[in-house]
């Protein structure tokens, strides 16, 4: 399960090619710190699932302990999930943590693979930036050359343009055409029929859209 933030914050942000995990503290109901470490880990590994991430992804990780005379246990933890691609890594010992924590843990990882695009543009695509997803989606097709992703790019094309009120029933129908041709995802006709379809407001088609998006994430996900 994917945890949630202990405050004002994101769990997670993108920036270009790197997702930017927020420190991750875990389950301080025990006060011990091979299990807190543990459970911290745990809770990374839950995120970066999400977004069609693994641990062997993270590039760089930062770890804050108020038990830096624990470094042996803390590593023989590290150990049970980083064993073939070693990330770069800080550790830092500090006085106190959130929520009394014994320890917090930070990563950065690459969004190398066309999976992770992908759902690195799904992400973007909900959140009504199309711009991004429309990015993303062109970096997982120039990687993979998978149909669904070319759909996918050219469809927040459309979105993009249908935010300033301009309706391109060809770039839409080229978007589904490109989407059901894909192997991994057959366009249902109901999807195909209510997305052509759609008569509404540009808020109301928007929705629709996202409604889709959301179930091709749901799907291959």
């Amino acid at each position: 399960m994917v945890p949630k933030p202990v405050g004002p914050y994101s769990l997670f942000k993108f920036g270009g090619d790197i997702v930017f995990l927020s420190g991750q503290i875990g389950d301080v109901g025990v006060k011990d710190i091979v299990h807190q470490t543990r459970s911290a880990l745990e809770n990374i590994k839950a995120i970066l699932s999400s977004i069609g991430l693994e641990l062997n992804d993270v590039i760089k990780a930062t770890i804050f302990t108020t038990q830096i005379e624990r470094f042996s246990d803390i590593n023989s933890v590290w150990e049970e999930f980083f064993r073939d691609i070693l990330p770069a890594r800080s550790t830092v010992g500090v006085s106190s943590l959130p929520k009394g924590a014994l320890i917090e843990i930070e990563v950065f990882a690459y969004l190398g693979k066309p999976v992770s695009l992908f759902y690195a543009g799904c992400y973007h695509f909900l959140k009504d930036d199309f711009s991004s997803a429309h990015e993303y989606f062109e970096k997982a097709w120039k990687k993979d050359r998978r149909e669904l992703y070319q759909g996918l790019a050219i469809l927040s094309a459309f979105c993009m343009r249908l935010m300033y009120k301009d309706f391109s029933q060809d770039l839409l129908k080229k978007a589904l055409e490109k989407i059901s041709k894909d192997s991994r995802f057959k366009l249902e006709s109901d999807w195909r029929k209510r997305i052509l379809n759609s008569r509404g407001s540009s808020e109301d088609i928007l929705k629709i859209l996202k409604d889709f998006v959301r179930s091709v994430s749901s799907i291959l996900g």
